[in-house]
């Protein structure tokens, strides 16, 4: 396993299934005690510590030793909660999705509960929509939020559609098709990290996790 010291970038190298992350750019102290507010959920402080205390079904989150990051995995298509921690907290949340189904990626990055920049990228679908949409006699409308794209683009064989639009920087048609390279800068430029699958802590009943404690601020558990 890797060195979590400090690492910042995307180093997601898998997608099993449909899944998403949120990043908050806070303390574990402010994000858990938060979560367990919203959903009026019992917080488990320090699983390391607590593991006894560790059954049923739960979400862990977590913060790297030397991050400033607070990470937990969530469910796609529910924007509800890296708004209203963004808006909570005033501090910028990530919010970093993949739907199997659709086969789309993408991330928004919240500022005091407002997207500031969207980035998607997936099989384009459009030739199917307008013919889907052909007897109704309209074509549906390519915003992001009620707002139209910066960009929309696609690759050479209009294989893959490419969105962005942002309020804080402008960037090139190039840039935003190669995908992997776009995911990671946008990690490194606020100095993110969206580790690989096997960085991340998992729990097994009555067992803490397997990395180092060493490697985490803390790890907590949202009953």
């Amino acid at each position: 396993m890797s060195s979590t010291t400090f690492q910042k970038g995307f180093s997601l190298d898998s997608y099993p299934g449909s899944f998403s992350f949120i990043l908050v750019n806070a303390t574990i102290e402010e994000v858990s005690s938060s979560l367990a507010n919203i959903w009026s959920s019992s917080l488990i402080k320090d699983v390391y510590k607590n593991s006894e205390q560790i059954n049923g079904n739960s979400l862990l989150v977590w913060q790297y030793t030397n991050h400033n990051w607070t990470i937990f995995e969530y469910q796609p298509c529910k924007e509800n909660i890296p708004r209203q921690l963004s808006k909570l907290l005033k501090a910028d949340c990530i919010y970093f999705q993949y739907e199997d189904v659709s086969g789309w990626t993408e991330y928004n990055l919240f500022k005091c509960g407002k997207i500031v920049e969207s980035y998607s990228f997936g099989l384009d679908y459009r030739e199917d929509m307008a013919e889907a949409f052909e007897e109704e006699g309209k074509m549906p409308e390519e915003l992001d939020h009620g707002i139209p794209w910066d960009i929309n683009t696609t690759d050479k064989k209009h294989d893959y559609q490419f969105l962005f639009r942002s309020t804080l920087r402008s960037v090139t048609e190039d840039e935003i098709k190669n995908h992997k390279s776009f995911l990671h800068d946008f990690f490194v430029s606020q100095n993110a990290w969206l580790p690989s699958w096997q960085d991340m802590p998992y729990l097994t009943k009555n067992q803490p996790p397997k990395i180092p404690e060493s490697n985490f601020v803390r790890v907590d558990l949202i009953k």
